[in-house]
């Protein structure tokens, strides 16, 4: 999934927005979603398009995504009619892909800048890279079966088609780090979609590729677990 945020007052300039986001995303087998500034989730790849002429909290929000935050992943296309702070803004160095002045012709630069983010998702590591009691472990997404929630505790269990590792974290901020095979099932489990065999939805039976057997209560995952079941044995 892909997160569209969109910070702009006018009208006319969100249209534009969304109209040249449509036209680039029908060429993505990516679902998406296209929200507000007011209303981010946090599981997702995010591409931010910022109008920082609106007020001082809406300048420094950019600045906040990167430091406060401390996401580094999302990508940040600023949009403003004053050119003046466009050397500020990339003095901050805040990874921008963009800074595109809506006094001139902008509608193609605006949708270059949404192809140059999206190559961003397509180029995203295919390992989970991570520190954990002072040892760094590299683990290919590929040998990833499932992640657990550790019961009353706050660290998840990775189980791979060998063995098993410890992770810190919750598993929202390690789903940020996955790729789109990985689906979250419910709040205790993501599962590696391409490692799966067969899903029985009677039984909520998950049987991997090694035969491992995990057993999900689903609600609304049922039907992208099916889904995505369905594609790998096209």
């Amino acid at each position: 999934m892909i997160t569209f945020i969109i910070q702009e007052e006018k009208e006319e300039y969100k249209r534009i927005f969304i109209k040249e986001i449509e036209k680039v995303m029908m060429n993505y087998d990516i679902d998406y979603e296209i929200k507000s500034k007011d209303n981010i989730p946090e599981e997702t790849f995010k591409i931010f398009i910022l109008n920082i002429d609106l007020s001082k909290e809406d300048c420094n929000f950019p600045e906040q995504i990167r430091y406060s935050y401390e996401d580094w992943q999302s990508m940040i296309i600023i949009v403003s009619k004053n050119n003046q702070k466009k050397q500020i803004m990339y003095d901050k160095r805040l990874l921008l892909v963009d800074y595109i002045n809506l006094s001139e012709p902008f509608e193609e630069r605006f949708k270059t800048a949404i192809q140059i983010a999206l190559k961003n998702h397509d180029r995203r590591p295919n390992s989970l890279k991570y520190t954990y009691r002072n040892i760094f472990y590299n683990i290919d997404f590929c040998k990833i079966l499932y992640i657990e929630k550790e019961k009353d505790n706050k660290r998840c269990i990775i189980h791979t088609i060998d063995q098993e590792y410890y992770i810190q974290g919750c598993l929202g901020s390690i789903e940020k780090q996955l790729d789109k095979r990985f689906l979250k099932c419910n709040r205790s489990y993501i599962v590696n979609t391409e490692q799966i065999l067969m899903y029985n939805r009677k039984k909520n039976e998950i049987i991997f590729k090694n035969q491992e057997i995990l057993l999900v209560n689903m609600k609304e995952q049922k039907k992208l677990v099916t889904k995505a079941v369905r594609k790998i044995d096209s």
